[in-house]
Parts: C-alpha cells; sequence; structure tokens
C-alpha cells in the first residue's frame, strides 16, 4: 500500500474509512489515476475485516469517487 494511502485512509469502519478516503480524494492528498489499496490489503493494514473495507469501497462506487 502506498504511503499517501497509509497515511490518509483510516478509520474502523465503512463509513469512516470511505469519508477519509473521499475527503483524501477530494482534497488531492490522492491522485486521481491513484489505485487504492486490494480490499484484502487495505483490510490488514486498517486492522478491519474485508467485508468492511469492500463496504467502504462500494460508498466509494455509489458518491462516484471510484
Amino acid at each position: 500500500m502506498s504511503v499517501a494511502v497509509q497515511k490518509y485512509i483510516t478509520g474502523s469502519s465503512a463509513r469512516e474509512i470511505a469519508d477519509r478516503a473521499e475527503a483524501a480524494i477530494r482534497e488531492e492528498w490522492l491522485a486521481p489515476e491513484q489505485a487504492l489499496p486490494t480490499v484484502r490489503a487495505a483490510a490488514a493494514a486498517l486492522g478491519v475485516s474485508p467485508a468492511t473495507v469492500a463496504g467502504a469501497y462500494r460508498l466509494l462506487r455509489e458518491r462516484g469517487l471510484v
């Protein structure tokens, strides 16, 4: 996982993770073409279940950010 992703994507719930990722995208801390980590990699880094990260990514898709 990239340093930028590790630094800006945090949280323990799907909503927290999605909100932090959205802020990072909107503030351009994450480049538009920068890929998010895989669900499993993000889950391991955040100490949450893959289902939690999958839920966060689903919220980001619904918001039109990924």
